[in-house]
């Protein structure tokens, strides 16, 4: 078979983008309505589809917005990452487990109070998906996960969606004791506001990111 460096190189990345979806055998039973939670900046349906690289005339074909202020059943301290000068940096970041915040080495004024996390739950075609795995980098900078979702801060139901969140490993390294996960030059962590829904304290998204 005579291959070409160009055909080398194109088999190369799509081998690479269906590795950061190891689970696709199974995903294709839910055909074109896998259900995600987003909670950082692809929350906004216009910055997903910015992700996508389609129009809003093609969301349909993508996706459908389910629930616009979905909240999770498990609490979280997410943050932002302020830093100025990040390049491969995300602008959000959130431990899976709050427990695991022991082990990251950071100053007070980066801790608070875990609180219910507000976002967008989204159910995506398989495309939108791989999408997605390809911007978290799946299973090396964000973990997709299965977290229990709620339409709504009052709402008492609830449903498992896939969700991206970190590891800390994927948020750190360890120092040399190995003891603790320091997180590298590029990042620089700041807590979400305490976002009020009513009763509620929730954290979400938005465009201040002082805290």
């Amino acid at each position: 078979m005579n291959v070409t460096p160009t055909s080398i190189k194109a088999m190369l990345s799509l081998d690479s983008k269906y590795n950061l979806t190891p689970d696709l055998p199974s995903l294709r039973y839910h055909g074109a309505a896998v259900p995600v939670f987003l909670w950082d900046d692809l929350a906004n349906s216009t910055a997903f589809g910015n992700l996508l690289g389609i129009n809003k005339s093609e969301y349909h074909k993508w996706f459908k917005s389910t629930y616009s202020q979905a909240c999770t059943i498990s609490k979280y301290i997410p943050w932002y990452n302020v830093e100025s000068n990040k390049t491969d940096a995300y602008n959000a970041y959130c431990l899976s487990e709050v427990a695991d915040i022991d082990f990251l080495d950071t100053e007070d004024f980066q801790l608070d109070t875990p609180r219910y996390l507000e976002g967008a739950v989204y159910h995506v075609s398989l495309d939108a998906l791989l999408e997605l795995d390809q911007h978290y980098v799946n299973g090396f900078n964000f973990n997709r996960t299965t977290v229990g979702i709620r339409p709504s801060a009052w709402a008492t139901q609830s449903s498992l969606c896939y969700a991206y969140f970190n590891e800390l490993e994927d948020l750190g390294d360890l120092d040399e004791n190995e003891t603790m996960y320091k997180v590298p030059f590029g990042i620089d962590l700041v807590p979400f506001y305490n976002h009020k829904r009513g009763e509620k304290d929730l954290y979400l998204y938005g465009d201040n990111k002082t805290h």
